[in-house]
């Protein structure tokens, strides 16, 4: 059975290298080495020490991913790519995110639903967009935008547009430039439309 002929500390100090028998086998955190009593001179089989340095992975990973959410609420798929960059195997990723989403950590509607509230100037499409950008699956958008209230979302439009004209009245083609910003905050064509022949009455500019 191999023995463990050294235990030395990386740059990050809570990890450590594990050789085996002179050769490097692999890194650890330093609590992992204590919790199942590793060091020089302990026999260990390669099998046992790969449990251990899964388990020691697991741990890494889900505190990294934890650091992240305690700065903002993130998406599944936000936490993947970020354990993605940072080297873990697809395995470790899975049980991390498991994990995170049993403690209630990742929740993508309760995510969805703050970051419609986040936007609170931006249409159902916009709002659309950047949850597809974020991973969101397309299961819980639909639910989310199905409950949104259409004469709330003309309203939310009619006062976007409101403050728009009011730094422009004397712009020329204003009914187009109008309809084409409401479009640009992720609003529908139909109530584009409909509030730029409200707000432009008068004007015979074309759109």
């Amino acid at each position: 059975m191999p023995i463990i002929t050294a235990i030395t500390p990386q740059k990050n100090k809570e990890r450590v290298n594990i050789y085996l028998d002179g050769s490097f086998y692999c890194g650890l955190q330093k609590i992992t080495c204590a919790s199942f009593g590793l060091q020089v001179g302990r026999a260990v089989s390669e099998t046992e020490l790969g449990q251990i340095q899964e388990q020691s992975e697991q741990s890494v990973a889900f505190g990294k991913a934890v650091g992240q959410l305690a700065q903002r609420m993130r998406s599944q798929k936000e936490i993947e790519q970020y354990l993605q960059k940072k080297g873990f195997l697809d395995q470790t990723i899975t049980q991390t995110i498991s994990k995170l989403c049993d403690y209630g950590y990742i929740n993508d509607a309760e995510f969805a639903a703050e970051l419609v509230r986040s936007y609170p100037n931006l249409g159902p499409r916009a709002i659309q967009q950047k949850l597809f950008q974020k991973g969101v699956s397309q299961t819980i958008i639909n639910k989310l935008l199905s409950n949104q209230n259409p004469d709330q979302e003309e309203q939310k439009a009619t006062e976007i547009a409101e403050k728009y004209l009011k730094t422009r009245i004397n712009s020329k083609n204003i009914a187009q430039k109008l309809n084409n910003y409401i479009i640009s905050k992720g609003f529908s064509f139909e109530i584009a439309s409909k509030i730029t022949k409200e707000l432009t009455k008068g004007d015979n500019n074309d759109y």
